[in-house]
C-alpha cells in the first residue's frame, strides 16, 4: 500500500509540474522534458551498475548498442537546443560577430542610394487614415442587413 500511494504521489506531482510548464512555457517544451527523461533514466541506470553495485538489478552494464542509445540521445539534445534557440543563437552571434569584423560602408552599398524610389514612400505597413475609414463599417449597416 506504501508503494501504491508513493506511486501515486509521483505521477500527481509529474502531472501537476508538467501542467504548471505548459502553463508557463508550451506543450512542446513539455513534450521535449519527458523525451529527456529517458536519457536521465539511463544515465542512472549507469550510474548504479557502475557507481553503486554492479550486481543490482537497478543497473546496466555498457553493451555494443550503447553509442547507438548515446548517440539518439546526443540528437535529442541537439533537436531541443535548435528548437528552444540556444544553437540559433550561437550561430547568429558569430554571423553577428563576422559583420562587425568588417562592416559595409554606405559607399560601398549599392542599395543605400540615397535616390531609392522607396526614400519618400510610406511603409507598407502603417495604413493611411483615409483607408482605414473606407473599411470602417457605418453606423446601422448591420440592422439594415438583416
Amino acid at each position: 500500500l506504501a508503494v501504491q500511494a508513493a506511486l501515486f504521489l509521483a505521477m500527481m506531482g509529474s502531472s501537476v509540474s508538467g501542467i504548471a510548464l505548459t502553463a508557463v512555457l508550451s506543450s512542446v517544451h513539455r513534450k521535449m522534458l519527458n523525451v529527456s527523461v529517458g536519457a536521465i533514466v539511463w544515465a542512472m541506470a549507469l550510474t548504479v551498475h557502475y557507481c553503486i553495485d554492479a550486481s543490482s538489478l537497478f543497473g546496466e552494464p555498457w553493451s555494443e548498442d550503447s553509442f547507438l542509445e548515446l548517440a539518439g540521445f546526443g540528437l535529442i539534445a541537439v533537436g531541443q537546443a535548435t528548437y528552444s534557440g540556444l544553437w540559433n543563437r550561437g550561430v547568429q552571434s558569430k554571423v553577428a560577430e563576422a559583420a562587425a569584423e568588417s562592416p559595409v560602408t554606405d559607399a560601398e552599398n549599392p542599395a543605400a542610394d540615397a535616390q531609392s524610389p522607396l526614400a519618400d514612400t510610406e511603409s507598407p505597413a502603417v495604413a493611411p487614415a483615409a483607408a482605414v475609414e473606407a473599411v470602417r463599417p457605418v453606423a446601422g449597416a448591420e440592422s439594415a442587413a438583416l
